[in-house]
């Protein structure tokens, strides 16, 4: 590059990086929160770029279709591919088929009728969030906020920040809890069946929602 003082200069960077002796060391260290907001975001690119929709959700599935062949081809040979869920994807991207489908239905990627200027503003601001915020754009958060109500209320905050994350479900729901469903743009309250009045004034301090 050249300098501000006209000066042509070679910059040049050293990176360690690991080596794995098999593919398997490989693929039990993929992040799939990483790689889902990847996909989304070369498919929110190539809509702005002014790509079909269609052609933009073909690319997602064949990124899918991809990794599934590349995991198949470095583990089976004339075997079997299919693990406990019947697909051909180590354990560490068991979920991304399940972040391809909520990706395709989608506001940015339906192709149900999607008002312009909406689908714009989503595309764009997809392509600059984080991955952990992306992901709740098209794939939200579920969380148990019942046990929080035998916290204390100084304690209830840190407890909030342990809560595991329940599968969008309706196994994971149970009679009488309320939970907090998160996606980027919104938070929302969900009281499965007859919530107790008590419990819902603890949690939040109202008689109903």
């Amino acid at each position: 590059y050249t300098t501000a003082t006209a000066n042509r200069r070679v910059r040049v960077m050293t990176l360690c990086l690991p080596c794995v002796a098999n593919a398997h060391q490989v693929y039990s260290a993929l992040d799939v929160d990483a790689i889902a907001s990847s996909i989304a975001k070369h498919a929110c690119q190539s809509l702005l770029d002014g790509r079909p929709v269609h052609d933009s959700r073909e690319a997602v599935v064949g990124h899918l279709l991809q990794a599934m062949r590349s995991y198949r081809a470095a583990y089976y040979q004339g075997q079997s591919p299919l693990n406990s869920h019947g697909l051909a994807l180590p354990t560490t991207l068991e979920v991304l088929p399940l972040y391809v489908l909520a990706l395709l239905k989608s506001a940015m990627l339906t192709q149900e009728r999607v008002r312009p200027d909406h689908r714009a503003a989503l595309l764009c601001a997809a392509r600059a969030l984080p991955a952990c915020a992306l992901l709740k754009m098209f794939h939200p958060r579920l969380y148990d906020l019942t046990p929080l109500a035998e916290q204390e209320q100084e304690q209830k905050q840190q407890e909030m920040e342990k809560l595991p994350m329940l599968p969008l479900t309706e196994t994971a729901l149970q009679e009488g809890h309320v939970y907090l469903l998160e996606s980027t743009h919104m938070l929302g309250v969900y009281g499965h069946g007859t919530c107790s009045p008590s419990l819902v004034n603890t949690l939040f301090g109202v008689g109903s929602i």
